[in-house]
């Protein structure tokens, strides 16, 4: 694999986390994010989509518990060699 797909990859999970996350948080609604979902999921693949959805919302049910944010913090770097 060319190593610039991890990079590419690794900036395309910001996106999904800052703006699809948001929807998960009921901050944003599925409309707002409708125009990128795509281009994330393009990007990202839809199996790693998931997978990094899985941890943002694991963090989003996580009081203010820093162990358990650093955990999923750590997860969430593992998936970028995926």
């Amino acid at each position: 694999m060319d190593p610039s797909a991890f990079e590419d990859r690794w900036r395309a999970a910001q996106p999904a986390l800052l703006l699809l996350g948001r929807v998960d948080a009921g901050v944003l609604t599925a409309e707002d994010v409708a125009a990128v979902l795509p281009l994330l999921r393009s990007s990202l693949g839809a199996p790693l989509l998931e997978q990094l959805r899985g941890l943002w919302v694991a963090a989003i049910g996580v009081a203010d518990d820093g162990v358990a944010l650093l955990d999923l913090a750590a997860q969430w770097v593992g998936l970028r060699a995926l």
